[in-house]
């Protein structure tokens, strides 16, 4: 997890800051990916806001919390498809356990695992504390903000921290309007018009860090906002147990598992 502050003096607290882990080199050439996101018709829409915004994300997220891990040595980690954590929207009913766990092929690139969902794509990262799991949300908003800066009407990757979400009556996109304000400096009109319009492309951390008594309220909120926002790509990332413990869970198309290093022998 990794504080949301953008303070001068913001003191970054990377979780998996001290372990070893990446999932190949994704995104070092972008042509190996087949992008398919809807295309955001941005016409209404400054480009000069458009790359501001891509600038703050990755000036603060890429170039700064990103590039104090990304030189460290690496041992690839191991995925596990883990459709068992989600609410199965059709009502599928799965024959075997293998089939709602699988560990996936070494060397699959979060990057590829994302790109495969296309337009609307929601995705769940889960691990144990200091697996690497904000390091792996960040190298796949590195690849995505990299894309976005190469094609005009590409959402806009933006990453937030969910523990600034209070819960009550607010919702996920009035808390993301909010936070657009806040932690990136925009207006309260440019905000709204990203959110609504759907212009964005959500990587949210922090999901454990939400207070414990406003868990199950966000995964509420964050299923009412998928539905609301269709096309609004969204991947969040949380502590496994956190996760687990809860009776409510997402309408997500997908969730991986970073397998601890006992289970990948």
């Amino acid at each position: 997890m990794i504080s949301d502050s953008f303070g001068k003096n913001q003191k970054i607290d990377i979780e998996g800051s001290s372990i070893e882990g990446q999932v190949g080199q994704a995104g070092r050439d972008l042509r190996q990916f087949q992008f398919v996101f809807a295309k955001r018709k941005q016409k209404d829409l400054d480009q000069r806001d458009r790359q501001a915004l891509l600038n703050k994300v990755k000036n603060f997220w890429i170039k700064g919390v990103l590039a104090q891990i990304s030189d460290r040595p690496l041992v690839e980690n191991r995925l596990e498809e883990r459709l068992d954590v989600l609410e199965q929207a059709w009502g599928m009913v799965y024959e075997t356990p293998q089939q709602l766990r699988q560990v996936l092929p070494a060397g699959i690139q979060i990057t590829e695992l994302f790109c495969q969902l296309g337009q609307g794509g929601t995705l769940l990262i889960l691990g144990e504390p200091g697996c690497g799991k904000t390091r792996l949300l960040l190298e796949l908003a590195r690849d995505l903000i990299n894309f976005a800066e190469s094609d005009s009407e590409a959402p806009i990757p933006v990453v937030l921290c969910l523990d600034s979400w209070k819960g009550g009556r607010q919702s996920v996109a009035n808390w993301l309007i909010q936070e657009l304000q806040k932690r990136y400096r925009i207006s309260k009109k440019l905000s709204k018009k990203l959110v609504e319009e759907e212009y964005l492309l959500l990587l949210l951390d922090g999901f454990s860090e939400v207070h414990p008594n406003q868990q199950e309220t966000c995964v509420q909120a964050l299923n009412q906002f998928i539905k609301r926002y269709g096309k609004t790509e969204t991947i969040v990332c949380s502590r496994i147990q956190e996760y687990l413990n809860l009776s409510n869970r997402l309408q997500f198309q997908r969730a991986v598992c970073i397998l601890a290093r006992s289970a990948q022998i």
